[in-house]
């Protein structure tokens, strides 16, 4: 099967969400952590109290119930506070709010401050002989996720001094010591990243002269097994595999499905419902796509939680290519316009290349409806302000369709 011609012009083209760029370097950094938490089911001191309680938990956070997830972890905690995992599950709690929201820096500090608390209870904690394990584990783990937040927001010195904190230890984590389903998660993890990362920035390589060979097929199929078995780990393993398939493998058809059982199983997380639609639109399924979008579209309206208006800038984006399509130039154009209204400067500069492209596309439209001199104008906008992946390319081609040269900047 192949993607429509039109669906690959497209995705070359335009922004796709490719997370080949610096912040991968952050997947190392956090490897180590997220193989800590799946170690659970090795030894009774991985086996947290009341399984079954934290299993809901977990579940009521994949589909965004924070709220539910606060009071029974505090119930929790306060039955078990010598244990890691609730004060580890806090963190986490805030971290899939900021992962909802990504672009979004509101978050930020509150979830910092969180997993600095997370590092004193545990370092609190390895005091206990039969919690100390345990306890390095976790903290690791809210070591690794804040290197992961800084270098999303670009903040690469701190995200390399906490990342290098949550690479040690990590020679012991994989070589076979944990040997349950879950482990193979993160053991997975590391695997395949510490493959395909060197290869793209070789600058790295010598940071991991020290740490076990990288092997992507192993790594997948570890992961892979993790998603067929694991106990703690399905999910994660899961959404990991769906980005691994649809950024790295470059295999949209293969990543399509896991992001399609992620939101029917959690239908409440946008962020599964987003990627779901993203992929569908990518493999030519707009039915699937636009409904998707549709049903985030009608959250943002209804001021469902976690569902925020600024989204709607890369909805609506989605939302006019699917009517250009159709060949509904009228309707795509009201996408269009929809999407590069204004938003908060800080929302701005993440999404700025969906502003960029739905200019250069209402652009494309108001000439299919015969509006010349307003496309010429828009044209001129896109020329005037910064270029993203060819704008300005785009823009020169659109005025010298209307006859319109453009003298080169010497």
């Amino acid at each position: 099967m192949n993607v429509p011609l039109n669906c690959c012009v497209i995705l070359k083209a335009e922004p796709t969400f490719s997370l080949v760029n610096m912040k991968n370097l952050l997947i190392l950094f956090v490897v180590f952590p997220l193989f800590s938490l799946t170690a659970s089911a090795q030894g009774n001191n991985w086996i947290p109290p009341e399984k079954a309680e934290i299993d809901t938990i977990v579940d009521l956070m994949y589909n965004m119930d924070f709220v539910k997830v606060e009071k029974r972890l505090d119930v929790w905690i306060k039955k078990y506070p010598y244990r890691p995992e609730g004060y580890f599950l806090q963190g986490m709690n805030l971290w899939v709010q900021v992962l909802v929201d990504l672009n979004n820096p509101f978050l930020d500090s509150q979830f910092q401050d969180k997993m600095d608390e997370v590092i004193d209870k545990c370092e609190d904690l390895e005091d206990i002989d039969s919690m100390e394990t345990v306890a390095q584990f976790y903290k690791s783990g809210a070591i690794g996720f804040k290197a992961r937040l800084y270098g999303n927001r670009d903040n690469w010195f701190s995200a390399a001094r906490y990342g290098i904190k949550a690479l040690d230890g990590i020679e012991d984590a994989i070589d076979g010591k944990y040997t349950n389903e879950d482990a193979k998660f993160g053991a997975g993890l590391y695997y395949y990243y510490a493959e395909i990362i060197p290869k793209d920035y070789p600058m790295i390589k010598p940071l991991l002269w020290f740490y076990p060979k990288g092997n992507r097929e192993k790594g997948l199929k570890l992961i892979e097994e993790s998603a067929d078995h694991g106990l703690f780990t399905q999910t994660e393993s899961k959404y990991y595999l769906g980005l691994i398939y649809w950024f790295h493998e470059k295999d949209n058809f293969k990543a399509y499905p896991f992001f399609r059982e992620l939101s029917d199983k959690y239908p409440r997380n946008a962020q599964f419902i987003l990627n779901r639609g993203r992929l569908a639109y990518a493999i030519g399924n707009n039915r699937d796509a636009d409904s998707c979008f549709a049903v985030m579209e009608a959250r943002i309206n209804s001021s469902q939680p976690f569902y925020y208006p600024h989204q709607l800038r890369y909805l609506y984006y989605y939302r006019g290519i699917l009517a250009e399509s159709r060949n509904n130039a009228e309707l795509a154009f009201t996408f269009y316009e929809e999407a590069i209204k204004p938003v908060d400067p800080a929302i701005h500069k993440e999404t700025e290349q969906y502003y960029i492209w739905s200019m250069i596309r209402s652009a494309n439209m108001m000439v299919k409806m015969g509006f010349l001199k307003e496309a010429e104008a828009r044209y001129r906008q896109v020329l005037a302000i910064k270029e993203y992946s060819n704008s300005h390319k785009r823009a020169k081609d659109g005025l010298a369709s209307l006859g319109i040269p453009v003298e080169e900047k010497k």
